[in-house]
């Protein structure tokens, strides 16, 4: 999807105009002072950064979208694999990423109905916070699994030689 979609058309047709003149001004201005280019890029982007953030919102959700389902999936294996785990930690990751899928579809599902012109329902920055939370969390259940280490079992109780005999 180009950039223009992210714009209404009217305000499109005037962004590109504001972006001509612009480009006439700094042809006529080409020797100018650094502040005078900087008060120019000024007036472009009340208009050109809303456009680009919504542009780069769409992009980051989809590497986002990917790397959530990544997570949930290593969650619900790890949470299936902890037997020996306390089992309020393993429903504790359940619930958390069962959670947070949960949000993160009904986000899309929000978002989905949206135009791309429109303001975003959610944000990448709250995506990934949400995934960093469950991270966390998935992060403890697997230091706990490494700090829980199997039942030392003593030997059958056979006596054990003191000495050794030598026939």
């Amino acid at each position: 999807m180009g950039i223009s979609t992210y714009i209404v058309a009217a305000k499109r047709e005037e962004f590109s105009t504001k972006l001509q003149a612009a480009e006439d001004w700094l042809y006529d201005n080409i020797d100018g002072e650094k502040q005078i280019f900087i008060d120019k890029i000024g007036e472009l982007k009340p208009i050109g950064d809303p456009v680009e953030f919504r542009h780069r919102e769409a992009e980051g959700r989809k590497d986002l979208q990917d790397r959530a389902k990544t997570l949930f999936a290593a969650c619900r294996t790890k949470a299936g694999e902890c037997a020996q785990l306390d089992p309020a930690n393993v429903k504790a990751l359940e619930d958390m990423t069962s959670a947070t899928e949960s949000w993160l579809k009904g986000k899309q599902a929000d978002q989905f109905l949206m135009k791309p012109h429109e303001e975003p329902v959610y944000k990448c920055a709250e995506v990934t916070e949400k995934l960093e939370e469950l991270k966390k969390v998935l992060a403890s259940v697997k230091s706990a699994e490494v700090n829980v280490s199997p039942q030392w079992e003593q030997p059958s109780s056979s006596p054990v030689p003191n000495e050794i005999e030598i026939d």
